[in-house]
């Protein structure tokens, strides 16, 4: 299985619940797990992360195959993506630019579960399905939230178009 994680959760695991400085046999241990490409991200992460300015995107320079490069697969599917689900990213706040590029990075890498901090937050309107019903009731982080526990959602064509489906 590979995990595609999302910005939320690289801040999550840096800033807020694993500091490397405190933990820094884990962030060897995912430094290994990028080795052997069981972890990765978006190009469109790794931008977000690098606008943040704290010690996750220096972590990622060391560690440069865990961005995926956009290439044109990736980006069809994020034009399918925003063309179904237009608020998907929230353009009035400047915020969640990465996610379509998330999902259709995993669905591009094979058996791969997008790992993200964001929490549920009710009704979805069309919106983001990162932090809505994508991955309600299955996943390694379905369910209540745990401090320092990620959101783990599986996407494929067929469920995505199941998850981004508002309710």
């Amino acid at each position: 299985m590979i995990y595609c994680v999302d910005t939320s959760a690289w801040l999550d695991g840096w800033v807020r619940d694993y500091p490397e400085d405190v933990f820094p046999s884990l962030w060897a241990k995912l430094a290994a797990c990028v080795a052997l490409g069981v972890v990765k991200c978006s190009e469109e992460v790794y931008v977000e992360l690098a606008k943040k300015d704290d010690g996750i995107h220096k972590w990622m320079l060391t560690n440069k195959d865990v961005v995926v490069p956009i290439d044109e697969k990736i980006q069809s599917i994020v034009s399918e993506l925003l063309a179904e689900h237009p608020r998907l990213v929230d353009t009035h706040r400047n915020r969640s630019q990465a996610d379509p590029f998330v999902i259709a990075t995993a669905e591009c890498l094979p058996d791969a579960t997008v790992v993200t901090g964001e929490k549920r937050r009710g009704k979805m309107d069309g919106g983001r399905p990162l932090t809505s019903s994508a991955g309600a009731g299955s996943g390694a982080g379905a369910g209540r939230r745990r401090p320092g526990a990620g959101r783990a959602v599986r996407f494929s064509p067929a469920r995505r178009s199941r998850a981004l489906r508002p309710r």
